[in-house]
């Protein structure tokens, strides 16, 4: 476990809308996963300040599950380690399997923080 804690020290959920709105507007959504992942940035950081405290990057996520099927424009909500809550949207995935590793990876875009911890 120690080591998935260093490959995935943050936790997600990612979901699908179902099309459907409940009687005061809000979309629904299912989720497709639920658990740990590693959010990645890159070297730059990918990341800018948009009006004030409000910060959007464009990341990618690692999950340990490679039987997922994430969809272009499926929700991704992530917490990082400290606390802080951010909002994307999936982009594209690829699932790797190998012997010693597998999982997804899945590319970000419209990220936005949603409660600085």
């Amino acid at each position: 476990m120690e080591d998935l804690n260093f490959f995935y020290p943050h936790t997600c959920v990612i979901r699908r809308s179902t099309g459907q709105t409940d009687m005061l507007g809000n979309e629904g959504f299912d989720d497709v996963y639920k658990g740990i992942c590693g959010l990645q940035r890159g070297g730059s950081g990918n990341t800018s300040l948009q009006g004030g405290r409000q910060y959007l990057d464009s990341p990618f996520i690692i999950i340990p599950e490679s039987t997922i099927i994430v969809l272009t424009n499926d929700e991704v909500l992530v917490v990082d380690e400290n606390g802080r809550e951010m909002r994307f949207t999936a982009t594209q995935s690829e699932s790797f399997h190998d012997e010693d590793l597998k999982g997804t990876n899945i590319w970000l875009k419209v990220g936005d923080t949603i409660n600085e911890a």
